[in-house]
């Protein structure tokens, strides 16, 4: 019961994705449910089978409060707990966990970033950083720009993402500095110091506050309405030892704060249980002991994390040295959109920007996919044997979702859903998103917001092709409306726009 939890052969967590998490706090609403207090008071300890992080927090002062290590006792890891994340201090949750567990967290996070490139790591980290600057620079541009993108279509920024631009932004801030930022870090990981620094700097965010304060208010019933009144109890806690012996503990706890209920404050008995000098629950004990199926919490977790997100496979094995030029490559295009974003001065020269780091993304990763397992397209997961569109040889781009063929209205066929260019409004030699602009952007960035062509559309010519879309909303200068659109590709750049007549 006391081993600690075996590392999963295999297994690798994708960089970056160790959190700090947050307790939760939810009143029982009866006597039936008096055991869940044992659970909400106790959550500090609780979490700890599937947290990892820390450092020591006011040692001195809890010395002498109990009497030596605060973790001697069950009472006194509660307490120590408690107090701690009501300080906005999620490092003692790594604190009270037994030396063996942090060792294994620690080994498999070294082991699962063990192949992480330093020239890429180097240069993610720069992109990264860059992109929280100009999100926090051009927040009035970026929300005008998306919200006018989506005229003539649903939705636009959703308030809940406006609202809490900025603590988004800090919340990155926080994260592109952090640790994960170190390539010494990474190669030597100590969760304990992400949690005592960016867990620290989260849970003490303004903006995080408000959003617990809104979750706990909209909570029916009794109960904590607010993360001060949460921070309040448990700074209050009482621990009520019932019985003990050298290697088990049956407790109670109470606090009326946290119940919301001061006649009905107290919890139900729960057991905790002597681990390598740490005193743990034995619920949770028990879960991590060798042969369960829950043998580390976290580890499970961020493994499933890793599952959906495809990127994350570049953790897993080394790169080869073309798969490491392709992901630079691919990081560089970024780079560079970033800072014509970082420079644009109006809603066109952003939405420019934008579709050129999407188009040069989106080829760079399908044109990886063109050899068939290897390179860009077998990190991200794309594949290969991407069809190129018609008079547009050897550039891997396949068809996108939204744009395959059936019926609609206009020329040659159309789409059976709309692609975001046909939910715009365009013009033709006007003031507002003209068409002729786009004379000199890539082709990729033309696929990118009007979709792959329609063959039925589309046309080769020597050293390109002509690619019609139908289905538009386009005025010219003198105010006549047009629905349809061919662009002249020549050497992957639009040579020419031509309007088509009605």
């Amino acid at each position: 019961m006391g081993n600690p939890p075996p590392r999963p052969e295999g297994d690798a967590i994708p960089a970056g994705m160790a959190a700090s998490p947050q307790p939760t706090v939810t009143a029982p609403s009866g006597p039936a449910d008096k055991k869940k207090i044992a659970k909400i008071a106790g959550v500090a300890v609780v979490l700890v089978g599937g947290l990892g992080a820390g450092i020591y927090l006011g040692w001195p002062f809890l010395m002498g409060l109990f009497g030596g290590s605060p973790f001697a006792t069950p009472d006194g890891t509660i307490k120590y707990v408690a107090i701690g994340l009501a300080d906005n201090k999620p490092q003692v949750l790594w604190e009270a966990m037994p030396a063996s567990y942090k060792q294994t967290l620690n080994e498999e996070l070294k082991k699962s970033m063990a192949n992480t490139d330093p020239e890429v790591h180097a240069k993610s980290v720069a992109v990264l950083q860059k992109l929280t600057g100009v999100l926090r620079d051009k927040k009035p541009l970026i929300i005008e720009t998306v919200n006018g993108l989506s005229q003539g279509a649903a939705g636009g920024l959703p308030p809940e993402l406006t609202d809490n631009w900025d603590d988004i932004v800090g919340l990155l801030d926080i994260l592109t500095k952090g640790k994960m930022a170190d390539m010494d870090w990474v190669q030597n990981p100590n969760l304990g110091d992400m949690l005592a620094d960016e867990g620290s700097e989260i849970m003490a965010m303004a903006g995080l506050e408000k959003l617990l304060d809104k979750g706990l208010q909209e909570n029916v019933g009794k109960g904590p309405k607010s993360m001060m009144e949460v921070r309040e109890g448990l700074r209050n806690i009482e621990v009520i030892i019932v019985s003990q012996t050298d290697s088990e503990a049956t407790l109670k706890v109470v606090s009326k704060e946290l119940t919301g209920d001061p006649d009905d404050a107290e919890s139900g008995e729960f057991v905790m249980v002597r681990t390598e000098e740490r005193w743990l629950p034995k619920e949770m004990v028990d879960k991590l002991d060798e042969g369960s199926d829950e043998k580390n919490l976290l580890l499970l977790a961020l493994k499933d994390l890793q599952r959906n997100i495809p990127i994350s496979s570049m953790a897993e094995k080394k790169m080869t040295e073309e798969e490491k030029n392709q992901i630079l490559a691919l990081l560089d295009v970024v780079d560079q959109a970033l800072d014509s974003a970082n420079q644009a001065t109006n809603s066109q020269e952003l939405t420019a920007a934008v579709m050129g780091a999407a188009g040069g993304v989106m080829g760079a990763v399908m044109a990886g996919g063109q050899d068939g397992g290897g390179g860009l397209g077998s990190l991200f997961g794309t594949g290969g044997g991407a069809q190129p569109p018609a008079g547009f040889p050897g550039t891997g781009f396949g068809t996108l979702p939204g744009n395959s063929k059936g019926k609609g209205k206009g020329k040659g066929g159309g789409n059976q859903q709309l692609t975001q260019a046909q939910r715009m409004d365009w013009t033709f030699g006007g003031q507002q998103r003209n068409l002729q602009q786009w004379k000199g952007q890539s082709a990729a960035n033309v696929i990118t917001l009007f979709g792959q062509p329609n063959p039925a559309n589309a046309r080769a010519v020597p050293g390109g092709g002509e690619w019609t879309y139908t289905n538009l909303k386009i005025t010219d200068a003198q105010g006549n409306p047009h629905t349809a659109i061919t662009f002249v590709v020549l050497n992957g750049v639009v040579s020419d726009i031509r309007l088509v007549a009605n």
